[in-house]
């Protein structure tokens, strides 16, 4: 077996398209936040964990189908969503936005906001103590943030509707 393909042994098509799951979700999230706070620095926020997670999708597509590890598109997420999610929360801190807390707090959405929650230390657990080649740990990762995501996406819609 080549050293080429021992790399990405374990990282299917799959795994990538289910990977792509949680970053369409965080992308409906952004746009029903976003279209209420009226803030470039949150758009420029959102559109950088937008490209962070779109670079790690990317990594694992190229791993899948041609068995090429372009790492650079792994770890650039390290510091792309972090510098987008604080992008993100000075915009939130910085700008009136239309909703209230009490609006966040009711539920549903407080319900969804807590496994969401939950869900994101889940995945920053994972991200801190598994192995970026661990395919087992990929999975779990990103099962556990595709829930996140949903959950996130779930009790946004319910208090903007």
């Amino acid at each position: 077996m080549s050293e080429r393909h021992h790399i990405s042994e374990g990282f299917t098509m799959g795994l990538a398209l289910v990977d792509a799951v949680p970053v369409l979700f965080f992308c409906g999230s952004a746009v029903l936040i976003g279209t209420r706070m009226h803030s470039i620095l949150f758009w420029w926020g959102a559109a950088l964990c937008i490209i962070g997670g779109s670079g790690k999708v990317l990594w694992k597509i190229l791993l899948a189908a041609i068995h090429k590890d372009i790492r650079i598109l792994n770890k650039q997420m390290r510091f792309i969503m972090p510098l987008g999610f604080l992008c993100m929360i000075i915009s939130v801190c910085m700008h009136p936005v239309s909703f209230t807390m009490q609006e966040l707090l009711q539920l549903p959405s407080l319900l969804f906001f807590a496994v969401g929650l939950i869900g994101m230390i889940g995945v920053t657990v994972l991200g801190l103590t598994k192995k970026s080649m661990d395919v087992k740990a990929n999975w779990l990762e990103q099962c556990i943030n595709c829930f996140a995501q949903a959950a996130f996406f779930l009790g946004i819609l319910f208090f903007h509707v």
